[in-house]
């Protein structure tokens, strides 16, 4: 799913940053479809937060590919097309 821009905007707003989290794991436990979970480990990462470096789309947009980027090497899954 894509990323929502909500969050990107309030940490550009606060001057704050995003702190992205991988789950690596999570798709062989809850599988697409199912709504049972099965056995299996899931590793949490969290990973150095990322800060917009201007508050105009650009900048956000660049926070929000470094996020998607990050999170997506964490989890072990190629980067999708959003």
């Amino acid at each position: 799913m894509p990323f929502h821009m909500g969050a990107f905007v309030a940490a550009a707003q606060s001057g704050l940053g995003v702190v992205p989290v991988s789950l690596k794991g999570a798709r062989s436990v809850l599988r697409d479809g199912s709504w049972w979970p099965r056995r299996g480990e899931i590793e949490v990462a969290i990973h150095e937060p990322g800060c917009a470096i201007d508050a105009g789309w650009d900048g956000l947009i660049r926070l929000r590919d470094l996020a998607r980027r990050v999170i997506s090497a964490g989890c072990g899954e190629p980067l999708r097309d959003a």
